[in-house]
């Protein structure tokens, strides 16, 4: 199958190093929840991913309009948002552009009416330049793990300060995740921040790491947290308070040419802040890997990716899932669609009632659209 063989194109450059091994620590801090978003209070925000059951009046995904601002060409990227005193930026972490590989990072200011300003390259760049790893917010900390660098896939993580201004410091190294993870994905709560499974060839992993925000403005070591309902790679993860629901992806390594996956499952955080107890949800309409997810108004939506079945490969569809008042989802539904198919973009910032996908591949050669298609919410 064409699909598969290609998606793992970028993790075919070079032997992979084995794992490190995993450190363990109790450092005896209180939980701190004080995200960088935290004391904004619009109706926007009220619907973000908060929100616990399906909310009519946070509006329904109903158009995509491009954004006149391009951003880097980029594929297997991470694309985070952050809120501070200055206002909102848009951070795109690393990636890929055909056969190159980068290590940089570029944002871009987000105007209240949801508008982007131009991107810029920031001074400060990762370690190693990666594609396929995950980027994640905590707090004031912009955290980094995984994907295939010049050396093979990698098991280690970074972090950078992110200042009250956007500006972000020195990114600091911060250790093994456990495994080389190739297309991880991961999740924040309260203080401490979660990576998932991923793969090294042969391997597809079943885990759940998880490091704690300390504050003095660093990351704990990684401790395991959990496993998966599987072994999952390429797919996407969404929290809604003290759910995760992850959809689709591959549990079998790429270079075996496996089915994509329709399975959902909706998992939970115990007392502890591991992550388990998964039930399976309503299959997802078509298999996908490479997509993105995020919540908004007590809903869960899926964007974009790349499928295995149907007459094309990359997927432009949009489908979204109510989610009910036990945390189950009911079936789904296509909302809008985006202007172009895309795969590999792996996260769906939101800002306000705005959504935002960024880049992503358009062929198998893994050549991007600087394209950024910026979802509206609305009744």
């Amino acid at each position: 199958m064409r699909s598969l063989t290609l998606i793992a194109t970028l993790v075919t450059l070079v032997a992979c190093p084995g794992p490190a091994p995993m450190g363990t620590v109790d450092s005896g801090l209180e939980p701190v929840d004080a995200g960088v978003d935290a004391g904004v209070a619009d109706a926007g925000h009220l619907c973000g991913e908060q929100t616990p059951a399906a909310d009519p009046s946070c509006g329904t995904l109903s158009s995509w309009v491009p954004s006149p601002v391009m951003g880097p060409l980029r594929n297997h990227h991470s694309s985070v948002l952050a809120e501070v005193d200055a206002g909102a930026f848009l951070y795109v972490l690393a990636g890929v552009e055909g056969s190159r590989v980068f290590a940089g990072v570029n944002r871009a200011k987000v105007n209240d009416d949801g508008s982007l300003e131009a991107f810029e390259e920031l001074p400060q760049a990762l370690p190693v330049a990666e594609g396929g790893g995950t980027g994640c917010i905590l707090n004031d900390l912009l955290m980094v793990a995984g994907g295939n660098i010049p050396g093979g896939v990698t098991d280690q993580s970074s972090f950078a300060r992110i200042g009250p201004d956007g500006s972000l410091s020195a990114f600091i190294e911060s250790g093994s995740v456990g495994h080389p993870r190739m297309h991880p994905a991961s999740v924040s709560r309260g203080d401490h921040v979660y990576v998932l499974g991923g793969f090294r060839d042969p391997d597809v992993w079943d885990d759940v790491v998880k490091a704690q925000w300390y504050p003095n403005h660093t990351l704990s070591p990684w401790n395991p947290a959990g496993k998966l309902p599987g072994k999952r790679s390429h797919m996407s993860v969404s929290r809604v308070g003290d759910y995760v629901y992850l959809v689709g992806g591959l549990e079998q390594s790429a270079f075996n040419n496996p089915p994509m996956m329709k399975a959902v499952h909706r998992g939970h955080f115990d007392e502890h802040g591991d992550l388990g107890e998964w039930v399976a949800q309503p299959d997802f309409p078509i298999t996908i890997a490479t997509h993105a997810s995020a919540a908004y108004g007590g809903y869960l939506y899926v964007v974009g990716g790349i499928t295995d079945t149907g007459s094309t490969d990359h997927v432009s569809q949009v489908f979204r899932s109510a989610i009910g008042a036990d945390h189950s989802l009911g079936a789904w539904e296509m909302v809008a669609s985006l202007p172009v198919a895309r795969g590999h973009v792996h996260n769906l910032p939101v800002f306000k009632n705005h959504l935002y996908s960024i880049g992503g591949a358009i062929d198998f050669s893994l050549h991007s659209t600087p394209a950024i298609q910026i979802g509206t919410f609305q009744n």
